[in-house]
């Protein structure tokens, strides 16, 4: 049996004829990473991401993400070792706490666990619609998904700063979304089975 950890990834298979598939999407431990600050406590709107620069031409952070610095109004917050902004595991979620905005340019994914920890923070997560962001997303409800376009991805982040108080709604529609479908309490189950169904074949 293989295990999938995107609807993307499931039908992709299912489609080619690979019928022995089970449902495996990530997890989140919804205690460690939780909404400890509102958003838009400042005058400017502050976007982050993490990632690593090995990986830029899929990330996307040089092309898409470290332009945004350019603009006045937002602050840029990158957790990237190379940029010098290592950030320690245990201290994501104090990171993560400090953005407005987290910005996911991957042209290609499995299903993020970056992605996973912004949105049980409590941020506003635009996304490109790869592997398992579509899961997570639901567009224009509780995040975004943009077209890997800069163009694109600044017209979303000006609307968010037109619209603060709406915007804010939508980060505590993630976080409940996470409670209810996406903690590891929830998403362990299909794991075990998955494990189990591979003892027992």
């Amino acid at each position: 049996m293989i295990n999938c950890v995107s609807n993307k990834l499931y039908t992709l298979l299912k489609s080619s004829g690979v019928n022995k598939l089970a449902y495996t999407p990530n997890g989140i431990d919804i205690h460690k990473f939780k909404p400890k600050t509102k958003l838009f406590n400042t005058s400017k709107i502050v976007v982050g991401c993490s990632g690593t620069l090995a990986r830029d031409e899929k990330e996307g952070i040089s092309e898409f993400i470290l332009p945004l610095k350019k603009i006045p109004w937002i602050e840029l917050k990158v957790a990237v070792p190379q940029n010098d902004n290592y950030i320690k595991p245990d201290d994501m979620p104090d990171f993560l706490n400090k953005l407005d905005i987290y910005v996911m340019a991957s042209k290609s994914e499995g299903f993020p666990l970056k992605l996973l920890e912004a949105a049980a923070c409590g941020r506003l997560c635009v996304a490109t619609k790869v592997g398992g962001s579509e899961d997570l997303i639901k567009d224009n409800i509780t995040g975004y998904f943009f077209d890997r376009n800069k163009n694109d991805l600044l017209k979303i982040i000006e609307n968010i700063k037109k619209n603060k108080l709406l915007e804010r709604k939508k980060g505590l529609l993630m976080r409940k979304n996470i409670e209810n479908n996406w903690s590891w309490k929830l998403r362990s189950k299909e794991w075990i089975n998955f494990f189990l169904a591979n003892i027992h074949s």
